[in-house]
């Protein structure tokens, strides 16, 4: 260990952490708080930052065995979240639904877990379960665009095209809008529904600007169907720098 890690503050090294997942310097985030844990007593808040870096490298057991130690000092709904977002990484759904659903033991307010259950639960083709999930998320953050979306989605396909999905989609856009850059990969998804796939590439573009990454996530996600036959995506794909993981970013934006 440094001498100069030895003189940082824990604010410092939450600081420093954040910065440079910011700039998506993950393996320097590893090497700053790889060690530190133990001696500190795996604080909530460093053991996700360490985890997510090690998640966007690729190293999902790492990540995994850091919030299992973390959870094992203090439970923390961040921190079953986020362990359950990478056993869905792993296609481990059953228990990245037990791990949402210990979030909620934790703290049946926490809107976020209510959101990835929600997303999980629909992959598995559990309709029912997925709106009531994205249903309690949006009654703790109603104006929030991706469970705005999410309860949407929930609503065409239950019901077909509606007005109650409408007036969804038409609070998401809104809502998405504002958000700036960070919300313009959930507008693109938004439009690619819409049927609007041209509308949904030029969102889609800008968040892939700042974000490169995305692309991974666009050529998986269903919600871009309508948008992935363009032939400027096409294109983009096929030109793409490989040796990008989907899991290499942080998770779809949570506006």
């Amino acid at each position: 260990m440094s001498q100069q890690t030895d003189r940082r503050s824990h604010a410092e090294l939450v600081e420093a952490a954040a910065t440079w997942m910011g700039q998506r310097r993950w393996k320097e985030v590893i090497a700053l708080l790889d060690g530190e844990l133990a001696e500190r007593g795996h604080p909530p808040d460093l053991s996700a930052l360490l985890a997510e870096s090690y998640r966007a490298t690729g190293q999902a057991e790492a990540a995994s065995e850091t919030l299992s130690r973390a959870l094992e000092e203090t439970l923390d709904p961040r921190l079953q979240v986020l362990l359950g977002k990478i056993h869905r990484d792993l296609g481990e759904h059953a228990r990245a639904l037990a791990c949402y659903q210990a979030a909620l033991d934790l703290d049946h307010a926490f809107h976020p877990a209510w959101c990835q259950y929600g997303l999980v639960a629909e992959h598995l083709g559990q309709r029912e379960e997925a709106n009531a999930a994205f249903s309690k998320a949006l009654e703790l953050a109603p104006e929030n665009g991706l469970y705005l979306l999410c309860a949407a989605k929930g609503e065409l396909a239950t019901r077909g095209p509606s007005s109650a999905a409408e007036a969804l989609m038409t609070r998401a856009r809104k809502s998405l809008s504002a958000a700036g850059v960070e919300g313009a990969y959930n507008l693109a998804c938004l439009e690619s529904i819409s049927g609007n796939p041209e509308v949904a590439w030029e969102h889609f573009l800008r968040f892939l600007r700042v974000h490169p990454h995305a692309l991974e996530w666009a050529i998986q996600d269903s919600d871009l169907e309508r948008m992935r036959g363009l032939d400027e995506f096409q294109a983009r794909v096929r030109t793409r720098v490989s040796g990008v993981s989907p899991t290499d970013a942080d998770d779809r934006p949570q506006t």
